[in-house]
């Protein structure tokens, strides 16, 4: 199964990032073009000159010198193909030449193999020759072609009857120019009038000359299409033919990387044929799926069956894919015109076997019979999303599944898949982008996307035991949940391996992440067939969870989601030309609870990383002090990344992946003073002496007693708290409560055990300036506190020295802010570092907001008038206002 089929199920796809080493390798079938019926008499291939309509083109001799371009020890000099199509005939000659640039070269130059089906079609070769220098050495001569009938798909269950023509060469030399010619005659009568083909203008390995003829004389006129900056040829006329000619020089390699997307074709190309619509194609196709008038016997029983166990459409549905799935196993005879015509379902259903188009035939065979709406569908599994940017032609599809209509729902159904259990609205559907329905009235390409979700999902929940501590074995049962194609596929797996290899296959796994580890029961496997989930438990004991690293100085246990690590591999080629392919849709939740030996009272904590193809996060919650619960997900968003923001996507990939593991440390004391309630004296006493000295430090900032100039008597109607200054008063109550806050959050990272963590040397999270920049935050937040409170003080004591005190809070708050990002920035925490737009908008509006209130105070004659009381002084009289005008006169004591 899979993606690999012959004919319309896999070889009219081809990856366009190998096609250049592909055909200069000598490797061509002509299944994928089309003329009239012309099958070879015999396998053996014919030696002759070209036909007149040739035009041998003559290897360059300057470029017939070693090049620094050679791909596999081969440099290529010249691609040559010619194709004449007539109404009774087409035929394709190629003229292949190649320098042997090295030693590793010698092995593929020296071997000449060619692909051909003689169901249809006839080899003639025109010569082999080896030049050295000025001399032309032949080495063709009859007996030394050999023809092997090797069914090169034979793994993928695929039979089609092509042999392959061997010539071994004798006496090759590195520099040598190997070159050789052939034509190709006949194609699949199974196309009929249809004609269509494809020259590649660039291709993966570099080339020296690349030429491409078409001699045109069908009786319908010739299609063509441009793709990717590639130019369309000016006809011209040939001896009675249109000839459209292409020859480029000095062509550079295009390289697509491995892991780019099957649809991702950017090399350039002219797409030539009859086809004008895909109405034409559907025309082509009706003929060869119709079903038949009425089914035998046999098949007539299945119905039945099927109709008197099943009361619903949606359940008789299900029951034929299951049908064509289980009991129709998967080999595909696709000999001459079978490479695309489906054979009969009567046939199939004898035989139990047949491929995707077979199937797919049968089925919908099976589902008219029942008065249910089915049609073939045919799509490309490579080409999918770009399929509508082609040349309308059978040669396009690969694939072929069915498409159902049921109570105005749309169903896409893959009888080559493994066998689907469930009910029909829990089946997994393929999305290949667009398809054609072989229906009468069908125009058009149709799109396969579906208002119903395509579940792919697991859900793993690891529950470990280590509640006996270090030294004491842990017990660890794992149950995961697959659903939708995650669970078609596990189901498949399960059928295949033997129960004894798949615990041991399992039981490596985690003995890779806990040495040691040995099974604790059987596996057991719960399949919801209707719900299409399966379920399967495995059970663990670990001798000892915790463990001491080389020279470290304490305990620690590490739990890893180790699940998620296959999705969180980085590309090895991040700068690309090449979107990225990603596995789409998925998602994978892994969840891990531990019982821990005492109380450890950790904190929450959750990190995110997102990018253009997934989102990760992880979180750790302490529902109780003994109880940890891990929850990592991974969750794919599209089935590619564009190429400009594949480094992006890797840099986010190797943050999740690094975020995996969660670490438990036992300090070097045991488990008795390892908890992390544990009182850390030492940061204690420090925060004491904080205390002090702030108090002392406050206490003098108190006791500060300016002199201000007295008030002009214009400005005595603006003193007492009014304007702004009822925003200021609210920004000094919420100081201290905001700096408390702050205070009560830092606490958690100065626990005994985080504390150990961090400033201990013999630490995995060492690092020597985590000391410094705890307890320089401990010292900020703690003098922000104490001054807030001071703040409070002064303000509505109308105090003289409040200004000075407001605009020090003000500065000082902005410096605490640049010195911590200083020091944070030195510290090997770069995740923490990222700031989201919000938390950007919210140190922008700090610094601006501290800015102004500090040059408000030092500024505003509100702010002269009101704060001019001193400690010694009692309250002074307001002005009294009368008409207008200020009528107080007496003047403060002390001015």
């Amino acid at each position: 199964m899979g993606e690999r089929r012959s004919a319309v199920c896999g070889a009219a796809g081809r990856s366009r990032s190998a096609v250049g080493a592909w055909l200069l390798a000598g490797l061509w079938t002509l299944a994928c073009f089309a003329g009239p019926a012309n099958a070879a008499e015999s396998a053996e291939p014919r030696i002759a000159e070209p036909e007149g309509w040739v035009r041998v083109t003559e290897v360059s001799a300057k470029a017939a010198t070693p090049s620094s371009t050679s791909n596999g020890g081969v440099q290529y000099l010249l691609f040559d193909q010619q194709v004449r199509v007539t109404p009774k005939q087409q035929s394709h000659y190629r003229h292949l030449a190649m320098q042997v640039a090295n030693e590793t070269g010698l092995g593929s130059a020296s071997h000449v193999e060619l692909n051909f089906n003689p169901a249809y079609q006839t080899l003639t070769l025109h010569f082999v020759n080896v030049r050295r220098g000025t001399q032309v050495i032949p080495k063709l001569a009859r007996g030394t072609v050999k023809v092997l009938h090797r069914e090169r798909e034979l793994e993928y269950r695929v039979l089609d009857g092509t042999r392959t023509a061997n010539l071994f060469l004798e006496d090759v030399r590195v520099g040598d120019v190997v070159e050789y010619g052939y034509t190709l005659e006949g194609s699949n009568p199974v196309f009929g009038s249809s004609r269509f083909g494809r020259f590649d203008l660039q291709w993966s390995v570099p080339l020296d000359r690349l030429r491409y003829r078409l001699l045109w004389s069908g009786d319908r006129p010739v299609r063509m299409l441009a793709r990717n900056g590639a130019r369309l040829a000016e006809p011209t006329r040939a001896g009675g033919f249109e000839q459209y000619e292409w020859d480029v020089r000095q062509i550079a390699a295009l390289t697509v990387e491995q892991d780019a997307p099957s649809w991702y074709d950017p090399y350039p190309s002219v797409s030539w044929g009859t086809g004008d619509s895909w109405r034409e194609v559907v025309e082509w196709a009706l003929p060869l799926y119709q079903s038949p008038p009425s089914l035998n016997g046999e098949l007539s029983a299945v119905v039945r069956d099927i109709a008197r166990s099943h009361a619903t459409d949606e359940e008789r549905v299900a029951a034929v894919l299951r049908f064509a799935q289980g009991h129709i196993r998967y080999l595909s005879v696709s000999v001459g015109v079978n490479s695309h015509l489906p054979h009969a379902p009567e046939l199939v259903h004898r035989r139990r076997y047949g491929d995707c188009k077979d199937k797919a035939l049968l089925m919908v065979s099976l589902l008219r019979a029942l008065d249910i709406d089915a049609a073939p569908a045919l799509v490309s599994t490579t080409t999918r999303r770009a399929l509508a940017e082609q040349l309308p032609s059978p040669g396009v599809f690969d694939h072929v599944i069915v498409h159902v209509t049921l109570d105005g729902k749309v169903y896409w159904l893959d009888p080559t898949r493994p066998t689907q259990p469930g009910r029909l609205a829990e089946l997994y559907q393929p999305d290949y982008g667009q398809a054609l329905l072989v229906r009468p009235a069908t125009t058009a390409l149709v799109s396969m996307a579906s208002p119903q979700p395509r579940v792919n999902r697991r859900e793993i929940s690891s529950f470990v035991d280590a509640s006996a501590g270090p030294g004491r074995p842990t017990t660890m049962t794992v149950r995961t949940v697959f659903i939708g194609l995650s669970a078609d596929q596990i189901r498949a797996e399960l059928a295949e391996q033997p129960r004894p290899e798949t615990e041991r296959s399992y039981l490596n796994f985690y003995a890779g992440l806990y040495p040691g580890a040995t099974a604790a029961a059987p596996l057991r496997i719960e399949d919801d067939l209707d719900a299409n989930r399966v379920v399967v438990v495995e059970q663990y004991n670990v001798p000892d969870l915790w463990h001491k690293p080389e020279g470290k100085a304490r305990l620690q246990a590490t739990v890893y989601a180790s699940e998620l690590k296959e999705f969180l591999r980085q590309t090895r080629q991040p700068v690309r030309a090449s979107p990225l392919h990603v596995a789409h849709p998925f998602e994978v939740v892994v969840k891990t609870e531990i019982n821990l030996p005492q109380d450890w009272k950790g904190s929450a904590s959750e990190v995110g990383f997102r990018s253009e193809g997934f989102e990760y996060s992880g979180r750790a919650a302490w529902p109780a002090g003994n109880r940890v619960v891990l929850t990592d997900t991974y969750r794919s968003l599209a089935d590619h990344v564009a190429a400009d923001r594949v480094p992006d996507h890797n840099e986010k990939l190797a943050k999740a992946a690094n975020a995996l593991g969660y670490t438990l440390y036992f300090p070097t004391g045991g488990p008795a003073t390892s908890a992390l309630g544990g009182v850390n004296w030492t940061v204690v006493l420090i925060a004491l002496f904080f205390a002090v000295l702030l108090a002392r430090l406050a206490w003098m900032a108190y006791r500060h007693d300016p002199a201000v100039a007295p008030a002009e008597p214009a400005e005595w109607h603006l003193r007492g708290i009014g304007g702004w200054l009822l925003l200021a008063a609210l920004a000094a109550v919420f100081a201290p409560i905001r700096a408390a806050r702050e205070l009560w959050g830092t606490l958690p990272a100065l626990s005994l055990q985080t504390w150990s963590a961090l400033t201990g040397a013999g630490s995995d999270t060492y690092h020597p300036l985590w000391a410094p920049v705890l307890l320089f935050e401990l010292f900020a937040q703690m003098a922000l506190l104490v001054f807030g409170i001071l703040l409070v003080v002064l303000f509505f004591a109308k105090r003289s020295n409040l200004p000075r005190v407001w605009i020090a809070y003000c500065l000082g708050g902005l410096a605490v802010l640049a010195v911590d990002r200083a020091l944070v920035a030195q510290l090997p925490v770069e995740a923490a570092l990222e700031m989201s737009a919000a938390d950007t908008a919210a140190l922008v509006r700090a610094v601006i907001g501290n800015l102004l209130w500090a040059g408000y105070f030092a500024r505003s004659r509100r702010v002269r008038a009101t704060f001019v009381r001193r400690r010694s002084e009692t309250a002074s009289p307001p002005p009294v206002v009368e008409d207008g005008a200020v009528a107080q006169a007496t003047a403060p004591a002390n001015p």
